[in-house]
């Protein structure tokens, strides 16, 4: 059995926010350090470009994630 942890997709969004903020401060940083830096500021950028693909696929897909979700809360609901 896997331990997976189900969040609403709004809470999928706003940790990826977070992610993607924390991840603005880390570039900012790198680049006041550039050349030196150039590889982690790469690393960086690539990241926050996955991230913001990850938010608007989510973003994309919100209304059916809330529909699932509230699906399954009535499911589980009348099993009880």
């Amino acid at each position: 059995m896997s331990n997976l942890i189900k969040l609403p997709s709004v809470d999928i969004i706003n940790a990826i926010d977070y992610r993607m903020e924390c991840l603005k401060g880390k570039v900012a940083s790198a680049i006041e350090k550039l050349p030196e830096k150039g590889e982690e500021l790469q690393a960086l950028v690539a990241e926050m470009i996955e991230a913001g693909k990850a938010r608007r696929a989510i973003k994309r897909h919100a209304t059916y994630l809330v529909i699932e979700e509230v699906a399954e809360a009535q499911h589980t609901g009348a099993a009880k």
